[in-house]
Protein backbone atom coordinates (compact mmCIF):
# COMPACT_ATOMS: atom_id res chain seq x y z
CA UNK A 1 0.00 0.00 0.00
CA UNK A 2 1.56 3.29 -1.42
CA UNK A 3 1.95 6.17 1.17
CA UNK A 4 -1.30 8.23 -0.05
CA UNK A 5 -3.42 5.13 0.18
CA UNK A 6 -2.53 4.96 3.86
CA UNK A 7 -3.30 8.44 4.41
CA UNK A 8 -6.59 8.48 2.97
CA UNK A 9 -7.80 5.08 4.44
CA UNK A 10 -6.55 6.46 8.14
CA UNK A 11 -8.54 9.99 7.35
CA UNK A 12 -11.79 7.70 6.35
CA UNK A 13 -11.09 5.88 10.02
CA UNK A 14 -10.96 8.84 11.38
CA UNK A 15 -14.24 10.61 10.27
CA UNK A 16 -16.05 6.89 10.85
CA UNK A 17 -14.94 7.33 14.40
CA UNK A 18 -16.49 10.69 15.41
CA UNK A 19 -19.80 10.93 17.00
CA UNK A 20 -22.74 11.30 14.61
CA UNK A 21 -23.60 14.95 14.53
CA UNK A 22 -27.03 15.75 13.48
CA UNK A 23 -28.15 18.78 10.85
CA UNK A 24 -27.30 21.63 13.35
CA UNK A 25 -23.44 20.07 14.44
CA UNK A 26 -24.30 18.22 17.69
CA UNK A 27 -23.82 15.23 18.63
CA UNK A 28 -26.65 12.85 18.23
CA UNK A 29 -27.37 11.35 21.66
CA UNK A 30 -29.18 8.27 19.88
CA UNK A 31 -31.13 4.98 22.33
CA UNK A 32 -32.75 1.90 21.09
CA UNK A 33 -35.59 0.63 23.18
CA UNK A 34 -38.32 -2.05 23.78
CA UNK A 35 -41.73 -0.95 23.59
CA UNK A 36 -44.48 -2.46 25.81
CA UNK A 37 -47.94 -1.97 26.88
CA UNK A 38 -49.55 -2.26 30.27
CA UNK A 39 -53.16 -1.71 30.28
CA UNK A 40 -53.31 1.90 28.03
CA UNK A 41 -50.07 3.07 28.94
CA UNK A 42 -47.34 2.42 26.57
CA UNK A 43 -43.50 1.44 28.58
CA UNK A 44 -40.54 1.27 27.20
CA UNK A 45 -36.90 -0.12 28.56
CA UNK A 46 -33.29 1.05 26.50
CA UNK A 47 -32.54 -2.46 24.80
CA UNK A 48 -29.03 -2.60 27.05
CA UNK A 49 -31.12 -3.25 29.53
CA UNK A 50 -33.30 -6.00 27.71
CA UNK A 51 -32.29 -9.69 28.31
CA UNK A 52 -35.29 -10.71 26.29
CA UNK A 53 -38.88 -10.81 26.29
CA UNK A 54 -41.28 -14.00 26.37
CA UNK A 55 -44.71 -15.44 26.96
CA UNK A 56 -45.58 -15.12 30.52
CA UNK A 57 -46.34 -19.05 31.09
CA UNK A 58 -46.15 -21.17 34.52
CA UNK A 59 -46.10 -18.43 37.05
CA UNK A 60 -45.64 -19.70 40.53
CA UNK A 61 -47.09 -17.32 43.40
CA UNK A 62 -44.96 -16.37 46.00
CA UNK A 63 -47.27 -16.06 49.52
CA UNK A 64 -46.54 -13.29 51.63
CA UNK A 65 -44.91 -10.88 48.81
CA UNK A 66 -46.42 -7.72 48.05
CA UNK A 67 -49.31 -7.47 44.93
CA UNK A 68 -46.77 -6.34 42.17
CA UNK A 69 -44.90 -9.55 43.35
CA UNK A 70 -46.74 -11.13 40.39
CA UNK A 71 -44.56 -14.86 41.49
CA UNK A 72 -41.34 -16.53 40.00
CA UNK A 73 -41.17 -18.46 36.66
CA UNK A 74 -38.34 -20.99 35.74
CA UNK A 75 -36.38 -19.62 32.61
CA UNK A 76 -33.86 -22.42 31.41
CA UNK A 77 -33.17 -23.47 35.04
CA UNK A 78 -33.08 -20.04 36.24
CA UNK A 79 -35.56 -18.71 39.12
CA UNK A 80 -37.05 -15.39 37.89
CA UNK A 81 -39.11 -13.02 40.03
CA UNK A 82 -41.67 -11.51 38.03
CA UNK A 83 -43.14 -8.13 38.58
CA UNK A 84 -46.11 -6.45 37.59
CA UNK A 85 -46.01 -2.52 37.05
CA UNK A 86 -50.06 -2.36 37.88
CA UNK A 87 -50.04 -2.47 41.53
CA UNK A 88 -46.93 -0.80 42.05
CA UNK A 89 -47.96 2.68 39.70
CA UNK A 90 -51.71 1.98 40.75
CA UNK A 91 -53.14 0.76 37.68
CA UNK A 92 -56.27 -0.89 37.55
CA UNK A 93 -56.40 -5.13 37.75
CA UNK A 94 -56.34 -6.72 34.36
CA UNK A 95 -58.18 -9.87 33.13
CA UNK A 96 -56.18 -12.99 33.91
CA UNK A 97 -57.48 -14.54 31.00
CA UNK A 98 -55.64 -13.07 28.07
CA UNK A 99 -52.01 -13.43 27.35
CA UNK A 100 -49.46 -11.34 28.53
CA UNK A 101 -45.55 -11.50 28.41
CA UNK A 102 -42.49 -11.02 30.23
CA UNK A 103 -39.92 -8.26 29.31
CA UNK A 104 -36.36 -9.68 31.16
CA UNK A 105 -34.52 -7.67 32.69
CA UNK A 106 -30.46 -7.46 32.93
CA UNK A 107 -28.75 -4.92 34.90
CA UNK A 108 -25.71 -4.64 37.32
CA UNK A 109 -25.89 -8.13 39.08
CA UNK A 110 -30.02 -7.89 39.12
CA UNK A 111 -32.35 -10.03 37.06
CA UNK A 112 -36.04 -9.72 36.90
CA UNK A 113 -38.97 -9.95 34.56
CA UNK A 114 -41.74 -7.23 34.07
CA UNK A 115 -44.91 -7.78 32.83
CA UNK A 116 -46.23 -6.56 29.77
CA UNK A 117 -50.13 -6.85 27.92
CA UNK A 118 -48.49 -6.60 24.73
CA UNK A 119 -44.60 -6.35 23.42
CA UNK A 120 -45.07 -3.74 20.31
CA UNK A 121 -41.35 -3.30 18.99
CA UNK A 122 -38.30 -1.84 18.97
CA UNK A 123 -37.95 1.83 18.35
CA UNK A 124 -34.78 4.18 18.07
CA UNK A 125 -35.17 8.08 19.27
CA UNK A 126 -33.01 10.44 20.50
CA UNK A 127 -32.35 11.68 24.25
CA UNK A 128 -33.44 15.37 23.30
CA UNK A 129 -36.47 14.33 22.31
CA UNK A 130 -37.24 13.40 25.76
CA UNK A 131 -39.36 15.11 28.28
CA UNK A 132 -38.02 14.71 32.05
CA UNK A 133 -41.15 13.52 33.37
CA UNK A 134 -44.99 14.18 33.64
CA UNK A 135 -46.50 16.04 36.73
CA UNK A 136 -49.35 13.61 36.94
CA UNK A 137 -47.44 10.40 38.34
CA UNK A 138 -46.74 8.96 41.27
CA UNK A 139 -43.42 8.94 43.64
CA UNK A 140 -42.10 5.59 42.42
CA UNK A 141 -43.43 6.22 38.73
CA UNK A 142 -41.15 9.70 38.81
CA UNK A 143 -37.92 7.97 40.28
CA UNK A 144 -37.92 5.16 37.51
CA UNK A 145 -38.47 7.37 34.71
CA UNK A 146 -35.72 7.76 31.91
CA UNK A 147 -37.84 10.19 30.27
CA UNK A 148 -40.89 10.56 28.33
CA UNK A 149 -41.37 10.73 24.42
CA UNK A 150 -43.88 13.48 22.63
CA UNK A 151 -46.10 10.51 22.10
CA UNK A 152 -46.43 9.54 25.83
CA UNK A 153 -44.30 6.67 25.31
CA UNK A 154 -42.75 6.11 29.18
CA UNK A 155 -39.18 5.26 29.26
CA UNK A 156 -38.13 3.66 32.58
CA UNK A 157 -35.01 3.07 33.99
CA UNK A 158 -34.43 -0.76 34.49
CA UNK A 159 -31.25 -0.13 37.34
CA UNK A 160 -33.20 2.30 39.18
CA UNK A 161 -36.41 -0.05 39.00
CA UNK A 162 -34.82 -2.63 40.08
CA UNK A 163 -33.00 -1.40 42.86
CA UNK A 164 -35.60 1.07 43.81
CA UNK A 165 -36.20 0.49 47.88
CA UNK A 166 -39.77 -0.14 47.52
CA UNK A 167 -38.69 -3.07 45.30
CA UNK A 168 -36.10 -4.38 47.04
CA UNK A 169 -36.18 -6.48 50.09
CA UNK A 170 -33.83 -6.34 52.17
CA UNK A 171 -34.84 -8.29 55.47
CA UNK A 172 -32.69 -10.57 57.69
CA UNK A 173 -33.69 -13.05 60.19
CA UNK A 174 -32.02 -12.88 63.75
CA UNK A 175 -29.94 -16.01 64.18
CA UNK A 176 -31.40 -18.17 66.49
CA UNK A 177 -35.55 -16.89 65.70
CA UNK A 178 -37.95 -19.14 64.23
CA UNK A 179 -40.55 -17.56 61.66
CA UNK A 180 -42.85 -16.20 64.04
CA UNK A 181 -40.04 -14.83 65.93
CA UNK A 182 -39.80 -16.12 68.70
CA UNK A 183 -36.71 -17.21 70.55
CA UNK A 184 -35.89 -20.91 70.47
CA UNK A 185 -36.80 -22.96 73.08
CA UNK A 186 -33.76 -23.74 75.65
CA UNK A 187 -33.17 -26.99 76.59
CA UNK A 188 -32.69 -27.03 81.01
CA UNK A 189 -30.90 -29.69 82.13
Amino acid sequence: MNETTRRILEERARDLARPREDIVGKPVDAMSVVCFDVGNEQYAFATHSVRETLPLRDVSAIPCTPPFVRGIINLRGQILTVLDLRPLFGLSPRNASEDQYVVVLRTGGSEAGIVADRITGLRAMKREELQATLPTFDEIRQDVIDGVARDGLVILDAAKLLSHPVIVVNEEVAAGRTLENKPPATKTT
